[in-house]
């Protein structure tokens, strides 16, 4: 672990020297990539740590806090931030298979979501996106609404109080968490989006599927969660954790908690 926080530290300083020197991202990631390499190399000739597990690392460690609206950083270093980190992702993340997430909270609320006639709004273009959001309160808009992408890569939308099962319709989802939306120069654009959801516990890695909901409406978004939330099952006692702090030690029984994501097996897509 120690090797990982070292590494993470270290494409932290890669990425700022490159926006220091005004590198762009397309130029500079092939070259933080060729460096990260090295050093993963030099750290763990076994190849556990790779560079795409290190930028995980960051974006959950580093990139999340500095990038929320509240942070202090200049906004023309997280827009550099965002395109180092966008860049990144694709050079190191493409090709990976894409996940499904089964309901793996209380059983009395997926017994619900199943009886229940009401799900989520599907959201496929502006025009739903349009008529869905004339149909919300004021009092809705001040708050986060849940949505879900289900395995048809669809977004779907409800109320914050709505259980993520629920708005799914009780099926498994491709992505889910909470999304806020703003207007940007007379158009919707997503404001803040993460994958907080405890009935599913999404990986960071559902963020592909989610923008590429957003992308097919199409909504402005972020170019990654701007919270991401690390969820894993502890293998000692199968308790659901929320990794704080990149602290990989079970909050209830004191385990080892592994760096992949283990919460449950893996669903297919039913998009091409």
């Amino acid at each position: 672990m120690a090797a990982d926080l070292q590494l993470t530290e270290f494409l932290a300083m890669l990425v700022g020297v490159a926006l220091d020197a005004g590198t762009d991202a397309a130029t500079g990631a092939p070259q933080v990539i060729e460096i990260l390499t090295a050093a993963c190399d030099l750290a763990d000739p076994a190849g556990y740590v790779t560079p795409h597990h290190v930028h995980r690392m960051w974006r959950v460690s580093r990139l999340a806090s500095v990038l929320r609206p509240d942070s202090p950083t200049p906004d023309h270093f997280k827009a550099g931030l965002r395109a180092y980190d966008e860049t990144l992702e694709e050079l190191l993340g493409g090709g990976l298979p894409e996940r499904g997430y089964r309901y793996v909270g209380p059983a009395e609320l997926a017994a619900g979501a199943a009886r229940s006639t009401l799900s989520g709004t599907r959201i496929a273009s502006l025009a739903d996106f349009a008529s869905w959001a004339a149909r919300q309160t004021p009092g809705e808009w001040a708050e986060p609404f849940t949505y879900v992408v289900g395995l048809d890569g669809r977004l779907r939308l409800a109320p914050r109080r709505s259980e993520h099962v629920a708005c799914a319709g009780g099926a498994a989802v491709l992505g889910a968490g909470e999304i806020t939306f703003v207007r940007e120069a007379g158009r919707w654009a997503v404001g803040e989006v993460s994958n907080q959801s405890t009935g599913y516990c999404p990986d960071v890695t559902s963020w592909r599927a989610v923008a590429r909901a957003l992308d097919g409406i199409p909504l402005r978004r972020p170019t990654a969660f701007t919270h991401e939330v690390v969820f894993r099952r502890c293998p000692a006692c199968a308790e659901h954790n929320i990794v704080r702090e990149v602290d990989f030690v079970c909050v209830f029984c004191g385990g080892d908690l592994p760096e992949a994501w283990n919460v449950d097996g893996v669903v297919r897509s039913a998009r091409p």
